[in-house]
């Protein structure tokens, strides 16, 4: 069984390189760490990226190109869904 947690993120600096930002409690809460791949998804489609460290605010990101951003329909302002797939652990493959 997986666990899947989704949160919203908001995107914002398109068309340049395009930045959804992730709060930094839901990331938190999420379980991420800053190196994983996340499904971004709008009402239009979804795409697989990876959440990166932002170097100026020191935030963590999902970095957007002008094609991925174009990809699900998606500019400034609006709200995407993030989510990131926990796999089982391997102990608890084992009991079963």
């Amino acid at each position: 069984m997986q666990d899947i947690i989704t949160m919203r993120a908001w995107i914002s600096s398109i068309p340049g390189s395009g930045v959804a930002k992730i709060n930094p409690e839901d990331f938190e809460a999420m379980g991420l760490k800053g190196d994983e791949t996340i499904e971004v998804r709008s009402a239009h489609g979804a795409i697989k990226l990876k959440v990166v460290k932002d170097d100026i605010y020191e935030e963590n990101i999902i970095r957007l190109k002008k094609a991925d951003a174009e990809a699900i329909k998606v500019r400034n302002g609006d709200a995407v869904f993030v989510s990131v797939v926990k796999e089982e652990s391997d102990e608890k493959k084992k009991k079963k």
